[in-house]
């Protein structure tokens, strides 16, 4: 993303001063790259007895540049990694991680990068031709590729353009966070990524909205009509009080359309509860 491709983990274990090892890692970039990184990052630890002992870490990077990587010391000790039986040493007593970087934006020395949409900088670029404005933005197809199942399918069938009226400027918007240059989800850019499948660019707007709404519990069934339910589901929970609002906010649901999957969320919450609640 954004060009960016030389990152460089370190990891080990620390000590906490507890005479216990703790497991750090270290995010950081190569010394020849001058931007700065703002975005989130997700760290998995597997567990192979089982996913849900695996442990997930979720940081939010403020900045991350030539001279100031990114850090942290998990909860994860030595012993219990090594310890016999844990599930977190394969067979060659080794264990995996995985990083996940997700960029908000990137800055140079003094402002957010942007990118050149109007010049064909390379020789396979993907083009978006607004006839009614008479623009033309050109876009590297790894990058369609890669974020929208829909511009994949046109990109593998051989379509390398499309004919558009107008929305050059919301255009622009939509790839600015693809690029990871802007943060900026319009409601005309939630269309967008609506029309070609970018998920986290949907999820995002949906959950920014919902939070900014402040809706209720029992304002869920519109909610889930109007956006992705499993989103939508997951706020609604993060709202609901007590058993008392978690019947209602069910009451206002089509139970017959509910999966097992949401009937298993539904259950957790109720027994998240204290038995007096």
């Amino acid at each position: 993303m954004c060009g960016m491709r030389k990152w460089n983990i370190t990891i080990g274990f620390r000590n906490t001063g507890n005479s216990e090892y703790n497991l750090f890692y270290k995010v950081a970039v190569a010394p020849d790259i001058v931007f700065r990184v703002y975005g989130d990052l997700r760290v998995t630890i597997f567990n192979n007895l089982s996913k849900r002992k695996s442990v997930i870490r979720t940081r939010h990077i403020n900045e991350l540049a030539k001279n100031r990587p990114f850090e942290d010391v998990t909860d994860l000790q030595h012993s219990t990694i090594d310890k016999e039986g844990s599930g977190f040493l394969d067979e060659e007593r080794l264990f995996k991680m995985r990083f996940e970087i997700r960029v908000h934006y990137v800055l140079d020395q003094y402002s957010k990068l942007t990118f050149n949409y109007f010049d064909k900088m390379f020789t396979d670029c993907f083009t978006f031709l607004f006839e009614l404005e008479n623009y033309v933005l050109y876009v590297k197809p790894k990058l369609l590729h890669f974020h929208s199942p829909v511009l994949a399918a046109l990109l593998d069938s051989g379509v390398k353009e499309l004919h558009l009226d107008k929305g050059s400027h919301h255009y622009m918007l939509f790839l600015g966070i693809l690029h990871g240059t802007s943060f900026n989800i319009t409601s005309a850019v939630y269309a967008i990524a609506q029309l070609y499948e970018v998920e986290t660019v949907c999820r995002k707007f949906e959950m920014l909205t919902m939070k900014k709404n402040n809706y209720g519990p029992l304002e869920f069934s519109p909610t889930y009509n109007q956006f992705n339910f499993g989103t939508a589901l997951r706020v609604m929970l993060s709202r609901v009080e007590n058993v008392e609002s978690l019947k209602k906010c069910v009451q206002s649901m089509d139970v017959e359309r509910i999966s097992g999957e949401v009937m298993k969320k539904l259950a957790e919450k109720m027994f998240s509860f204290p038995l007096n609640n």
